[in-house]
């Protein structure tokens, strides 16, 4: 069914989202060479420099003129990228260091980031974070019924539509953790990890109209209410949410705003034939080797459920040492495909 292919497409544009969330904060530092430029910085992994605010001084001119030396040192050595993260109680040096030929990168509600790129290349700096991620929740009981929700602002309440559960991923949180929230959030009903699955997957840019909105990445998701007999009970989030209720999955099918052969249609009727499968959760640890200790990171992958990642490599090994043994001519092996 339609939405098989647009998971098989969200790996791919899964391994993207990723590599623009990676770019988020400043390259690592590592100690480097001193640096005889008056600021005090560290240099990063990337050949550049991460300026201590902490160490800044508090006058403006005195400020300026130091910046304007370390510049003019750290381009003596070759560094590269500058980047001067400051707090609120520091933006007073903000139009110093604009003067100083750095430029906004990306903000928060308690700092602002700035860059400078000193050599006489094009800029290698990554671009600030232009994604946000959505999710949204497939959630169905026992008796065929999707739970839907009126929401009481926005566009779907502009048109009076039932549509699922949606939110925002919040930073650090992970995707199955922030559709379950806003599920229980938004409705009361509570759900769990084991069995979730990614049925679709979308990547959508904001209008040419709006240039500074950011792009979106959005999950539907598949979530299995909890054991507990009342976990699929109904408590609207009044403040968000006017109405939620669990709706038979014929109903659905047959609401004339969800084109036919549209996304969730192909997901209402590809359960209601019980064809439900999807990418399911994957948990995986890695490390950088050669590193005392190693600094390593845990990621959720999710991929097709079922298949055991060492056996499927096993699989493949085979099929590829059969096919070149049934073959006589050895211009005509080929690996198998997987």
């Amino acid at each position: 069914l339609r939405y098989t292919f647009v998971a098989c497409t969200a790996a791919s544009g899964l391994a993207m989202g990723m590599h623009t969330t990676q770019m988020q904060a400043p390259p690592p530092s590592s100690d480097g060479p001193l640096s005889r430029a008056p600021l005090f910085a560290k240099a990063d992994t990337y050949g550049g420099m991460l300026i201590d605010a902490s160490k800044l001084p508090t006058d403006k001119s005195e400020f300026s003129r130091l910046l304007s030396e370390s510049c003019d040192e750290w381009r003596s050595e070759g560094k590269r990228g500058l980047w001067l993260s400051l707090p609120i109680d520091q933006s007073h040096l903000v139009p110093a260091a604009v003067e100083n030929g750095f430029t906004y990168h990306r903000a928060t509600t308690k700092s602002l980031t700035l860059v400078r790129w000193l050599p006489e290349t094009p800029c290698t700096i990554p671009n600030a974070p232009f994604h946000q991620v959505g999710v949204g929740a497939f959630v169905i009981n026992e008796k065929e019924e999707l739970l839907m929700v009126k929401e009481r602002s926005g566009p779907a309440a502009k048109y009076n539509i039932w549509k699922v559960p949606t939110g925002l991923i919040e930073p650090g949180e992970d995707l199955v953790d922030a559709v379950r929230r806003e599920v229980e959030e938004e409705t009361g009903v509570r759900t769990m990890d084991e069995g979730a699955e990614v049925l679709s997957f979308r990547h959508a840019h904001p209008p040419a109209s709006r240039p500074e909105g950011v792009s979106d990445l959005f999950f539907m998701v598949r979530l299995k209410l909890t054991p507990a007999d009342d976990a699929q009970n109904i408590r609207v989030q009044e403040t968000e949410i006017a109405e939620a209720r669990w709706i038979p999955l014929s109903e659905v099918a047959d609401m004339p705003y969800y084109e036919k052969g549209g996304n969730l249609h192909e997901m209402v009727l590809a359960s209601a034939m019980d064809e439900r499968a999807g990418f399911s959760l994957l948990k995986l640890s890695s490390s950088v080797r050669k590193s005392t200790p190693p600094p390593a990171f845990t990621a959720l992958v999710y991929s097709v459920k079922g298949r055991d990642v060492p056996a499927a490599m096993g699989e493949a090994q085979t099929r590829r040492k059969l096919t070149r043994q049934s073959s006589h001519d050895a211009t005509a092996i080929t690996p198998a495909l997987t």
